[in-house]
């Protein structure tokens, strides 16, 4: 990318990249094909557009990795790749869908399954995650992979319950600690075929809990239970609601609820 300077060509091309992320992830392979802008272009041809639009924040680039994982993690091709808007609200006007169906459980059941996958993909950029994506054979995907400084994560996400083919293809492939699948579903961990389930508002407190743990202070505990998790959850929230309060009002309890919170934190086991 030349140093704070950009061709009009450029600046015309980063306008149409921009304004047709949507239509591209909505394809059914969703991966970006510049041809589709233009006759003839090529990713060559995008480069400098691509750079400036990144440099902005203004989108990501998910990169291909096939079969075999290795670490780090390295992208198999420079031209096969997805792209993903930085703000869900721009994402939402450029799909075009009225408001309205954002606001039930049965409007939001008719959107596309990308909406979803760019929600996650906004909170994990938040939190500084590159983004990968897996793809084995018989169409086994994985909408992104992170490295977590320790392990390889493989991150499914679903609308609703989905099944569990691509792990079984990535298993095959490579070595597997465990899975987490995003959906609407409730918390839980299958620890027959290693899945843990996150609801979509969990995303960015898992993640940012792993990232910001440094490594010898994580454990190889198993996952907590659903109850286990529901109490600690509703337990911190106390603490937080009446921490916030004036101390002089209520003390006593402030001081209750944060030796609770501690003590769960303390005795819940938890994903290393």
């Amino acid at each position: 990318m030349e140093l704070y300077q950009a061709s009009s060509e450029a600046i015309v091309r980063a306008k149409k990249v921009f304004e047709n992320i949507y239509s591209q992830l909505n394809k059914e392979s969703k991966n970006f094909k510049p041809s589709l802008l233009e006759k003839d272009l090529r990713n060559r041809n995008l480069q400098s557009s691509l750079d400036w639009l990144m440099f902005a924040f203004l989108i990501q680039k998910s990169a291909l990795i096939k079969e075999n994982v290795t670490i780090p993690l390295l992208e198999n091709s420079d031209s096969i790749y997805r792209l993903y808007l930085t703000d869900m609200g721009i994402f939402t006007y450029q799909s075009g869908v009225n408001a309205k169906y954002f606001l039930s459980k049965e409007g939001r059941n008719t959107l596309s399954g990308i909406f979803y996958e760019n929600y996650v993909a906004v909170e994990l950029m938040s939190l500084g995650y590159k983004l990968y994506y897996w793809k084995g054979k018989q169409d086994a995907e994985f909408e992104y992979l992170i490295d977590d400084g320790e392990n390889i994560i493989p991150i499914d996400v679903k609308k609703k319950k989905g099944s569990l083919k691509s792990l079984e293809k990535y298993k095959s492939h490579n070595k597997l600690k465990y899975a987490v699948k995003v959906s609407e579903n409730s918390y839980r961990y299958d620890e027959d075929n290693k899945v843990l389930t996150l609801p979509f508002y969990y995303v960015s407190f898992f993640f940012s809990s792993r990232r910001l743990r440094p490594a010898h202070a994580r454990h190889n505990y198993p996952p907590m239970s659903s109850s286990l998790f529901k109490l600690r959850a509703a337990v911190t929230h106390y603490a937080r609601r009446r921490h916030c309060m004036r101390c002089d009002q209520r003390p006593h309890r402030n001081r209750l609820a944060i030796f609770v919170v501690r003590s769960v934190k303390m005795h819940v086991r938890v994903l290393p």
